[in-house]
């Protein structure tokens, strides 16, 4: 079986679940008998794509931007790239994100859906043309001899927004890393010690990009009223401090101390997760929620939207607040903390992270393909 994957989501970004779960399926597959893979990786990525005995990478350089304006020249290099990636031969086209237009022949495409943000939001994030994405998005999934979702609530929110036969819609929920565990107190302080350089209270902890169906602005403004914030400190892993971000604590007073601390690598981020007093995830819709797994990997308390999905995935691990309420966040929060900090896993825990993981999340990719070839 040769499964051709198109790798544009590789040129978003180096962080992401989209990236990270075609890293750990590929990686797999790989070890299949019989299983090859072909990976077309834009010319400049973000993330270094798998490697492998059985995974060959190829690239198509794209036209200079001044050439690629003379409307010919465009013509031209795109029917090269056609007749390509024609030649390459495949039984699978698999591509990592919504293609306008397939980059193989006529053969079976697999579509991921990571999530139906924006069909619930208008304007949920900085995308410059939501029209344009929503219309290259349904393309894709109509074209689709099978559709992934990457856990049951998407299936179901894909059912509810498009008009998709239920019968080629399959899910393959994502898991959290094994690189996060709990971690002893020295070992935590030496990955989190440059991190945590001015952090000199307990503090909450918040990660991902901050977007706007992110929710972080609804989320700092509760934070910034909440009668405990001079206990307790804020950490935010993601982007650095935006000027949103100071408008949004202007709005809610005094505040207390937010401390940002960028990108972190995956040992400090879980440093991080054992060391927070608890994790906040404010999300008004995602697809899964791996952070979620991660923090219940590293013993770390959380508190979460009251979201179809993230019951999917904490279930009755997480405490769950009204994203819309400021008040239900401050109230979750003060329960979450006056509970304080179990000293192991429960069961219930171990028992939710047992029901994900990258081997589950391969094998059912796997199946997809042996029903297509």
């Amino acid at each position: 079986m040769r499964v051709i994957y198109d790798l544009e989501a590789y040129a978003f970004g180096a962080h992401g679940g989209i990236a990270r779960m075609f890293d750990e399926t590929i990686l797999r597959l790989s070890r299949k008998p019989g299983f090859r893979a072909c990976l077309y990786a834009p010319w400049r990525v973000q993330r270094r794509p798998p490697a492998g005995p059985r995974i060959r990478t190829c690239h198509w350089r794209p036209l200079p931007r001044a050439l690629g304006r003379v409307p010919l020249l465009n013509r031209v290099h795109r029917a090269a790239e056609t007749i390509y990636w024609k030649t390459r031969g495949g039984d699978i086209y698999h591509p990592s994100f919504y293609n306008s237009r397939p980059r193989v022949g006529a053969v079976p495409c697999v579509v991921n859906v990571y999530d139906l943000t924006h069909e619930k939001f208008e304007r949920a994030d900085d995308m410059p043309d939501h029209r344009a994405f929503g219309e290259r998005k349904r393309q894709a999934i109509a074209r689709a001899a099978r559709v992934i979702c990457i856990s049951e609530a998407t299936r179901q929110d894909l059912l509810r927004f498009y008009d998709v036969d239920p019968d080629v819609v399959r899910v393959a929920t994502l898991a959290g890393g094994a690189e996060f565990r709990r971690m002893d107190p020295d070992e935590a302080d030496r990955f989190a010690g440059g991190v945590l350089a001015q952090v000199r209270r307990p503090f909450l902890l918040f990660v991902g990009s901050r977007q706007r169906y992110k929710n972080f602005h609804r989320f700092l403004l509760a934070y910034s009223q909440w009668p405990r914030r001079r206990d307790i400190d804020l950490v935010v892993v993601g982007a650095g401090q935006q000027l949103v971000d100071c408008m949004v604590r202007d709005l809610g007073g005094e505040g207390g101390s937010v401390h940002y601390a960028g990108y972190v690598p995956d040992a400090t981020l879980c440093a991080l997760y054992n060391k927070a007093a608890g994790f906040v995830y404010p999300s008004l819709s995602e697809g899964f929620g791996i952070p979620l797994l991660e923090a219940i990997a590293c013993n770390c308390p959380v508190c979460a939207s009251d979201l179809p999905v993230f019951r999917e995935v904490a279930g009755p691990v997480a405490r769950y607040f009204d994203p819309y309420s400021p008040e239900s966040m401050q109230q979750t929060l003060d329960a979450c903390l006056g509970a304080g900090k179990p000293a192991e896993l429960s069961a219930a825990a171990l028992e939710q992270l047992g029901r994900f993981s990258w081997d589950k999340c391969a094998e059912a990719v796997w199946e997809v393909y042996r029903e297509l070839v």
